[in-house]
């Protein structure tokens, strides 16, 4: 099981994950990841290693944010927020990147070149 921890990086901290390492360190012995933006893996340093790996979302997309969210998304964006060697450095045993379907056209073309780069550029320890 991997549990996604990451939308607070589209909508901001989610109640309950205001202090993310002390929230999320329970469940790390019961699953086998979480899948954090970069500053959340930061605040979990002290994992033990037959705890949950820790995959690292690669990139932000306001997508999530409807229209009750105060800065609703009005165009579509996706943004890379990290490199392989990025998420390697901050001790990452995976990458987590979105490819978005159903979006303009522009959006959705720029998904697979994308995902072809951080593939062809991931350190082969990732």
């Amino acid at each position: 099981m991997i549990a996604d921890t990451s939308t607070g990086l589209a909508l901001g901290a989610l109640p309950g994950l205001e202090d993310f390492g002390a929230a999320v360190h329970p469940v790390l012995s019961v699953v086998d990841g979480v899948v954090c933006s970069p500053g959340q893996l930061r605040r979990l340093p002290n994992r033990k290693r037959d705890e949950a790996g820790l995959l690292v979302l690669m990139d932000w997309s306001n997508t999530l944010r409807g229209p009750g969210f105060a800065l609703p998304a009005t165009t579509t964006y996706r943004v890379p927020i990290l490199t392989a060697q990025d998420a390697l450095e901050l001790g990452a045993v995976a990458m987590v990147s979105s490819f978005m379907l159903g979006y303009e056209e522009e959006v959705e073309a720029a998904c697979l070149p994308d995902a072809l780069s951080l593939v062809l550029r991931c350190p082969a320890r990732l």
